[in-house]
């Protein structure tokens, strides 16, 4: 259906013009980086197929849409896997929830962080997808479609979403209520996502992003192997592990920006200027892009469940030997 990726406005009038006219799919993956208003544009797209008027989204005022801010609606059925995977007997229990009839038009079935369902529940939902047991809706949503079987996201109408840009971060922060200078700030921070934009606007990612440039360094610092084994020891477990390579990619990439341009404009750590620029000084810049890729595959090994310790150990060695052979 869509090329390529689209911003929340394209899907809002896509989906808007769908419940317009009641030319509905019967299943949509919406996928895309975490934080950019997935979720929250499949509760409001349910929210509009359960609207009495339906004129142009959800009208607010009319009894499903009272009791869907309510959290009361009882066609809606939600499954998550953001704490921990989506088994079987979720997916048996919300079947079983289809087979009566519904209080509106449809059952409405949302399936948030979809990728993180077991094989099995996986293959259950397959079954309903191809034959529901009464009328029904779902949405799927996901930022790894490809850890979904092909199976299930080929009876889905697939709906890509792109990262938020630079001004879509901040009108976002400032509908959250963030002001003043740390908005730029947040939004070169984010990603494209708003949800790590409010995480570093509210202050809790200091400590991670600290702790990177703490590690950068102690890296460059001519450490020993014995000592740097230490250091990736305290590096953390997966998820604090993957958090922290966020930083570090982003710390590398600003070293190789200073060392093409001198231009602070983008500066992800333009806080850290001094170490920045001393950093950039003592290496080339093919070292500084090896760096990058020597953090986005030690990444990519650890989605794929790699060994955390090793992993942590890989990075910090070939990290070292990079920065502190590559001089400048």
């Amino acid at each position: 259906m869509f090329e390529g990726v689209i911003g929340q406005e394209l899907a809002k009038g896509y989906l808007a013009r769908a419940v317009t006219s009641g030319r509905l799919a019967h299943a949509y993956l919406f996928h895309g980086p975490a934080g950019v208003g997935k979720r929250t544009l499949a509760r409001m797209f349910l929210k509009a197929v359960a609207c009495v008027n339906r004129m142009d989204g959800a009208c607010g005022l009319c009894p499903p849409c009272r009791m869907f801010a309510a959290g009361t609606y009882p066609d809606l059925c939600v499954l998550s896997g953001a704490n921990r995977p989506i088994g079987i007997d979720q997916v048996r229990q919300m079947q079983r929830g289809l087979r009566y009839r519904p209080y509106g038009t449809r059952h409405l079935c949302l399936i948030e962080d979809a990728e993180e369902m077991t094989v099995e529940a996986a293959n259950t939902l397959l079954k309903t997808l191809e034959e529901p047991e009464g009328p029904a809706l779902f949405i799927l949503t996901g930022s790894r479609p490809d850890r979904l079987p092909p199976t299930v996201v080929s009876r889905c109408l697939k709906i890509p979403f792109r990262p938020l840009t630079r001004d879509e971060i901040i009108a976002g922060l400032e509908n959250m209520g963030f002001k003043g200078d740390i908005l730029p700030v947040a939004a070169a921070l984010s990603r494209g996502s708003l949800g790590r934009a409010a995480e570093a606007a509210a202050g809790r990612e200091d400590e991670r992003r600290g702790k990177a440039v703490s590690l950068a360094g102690a890296l460059v610092s001519g450490l020993g192997t014995a000592e740097l084994c230490a250091r990736a020891r305290e590096l953390g477990e997966r998820t604090e592990l993957l958090a922290l390579t966020e930083w570090l990619l982003l710390w590398y990439r600003d070293l190789l920006w200073w060392r093409e341009t001198q231009n602070t404009g983008l500066l992800v750590y333009a806080d850290h200027l001094d170490e920045v620029r001393r950093q950039a000084g003592r290496v080339t810049t093919p070292v500084l892009v090896q760096a990058i890729n020597v953090i986005e595959d030690v990444r990519k090994k650890l989605l794929a469940n790699a060994n955390v310790r090793l992993a942590a150990e890989v990075l910090c060695l070939r990290l070292a030997e990079l920065v502190q052979g590559g001089r400048a």
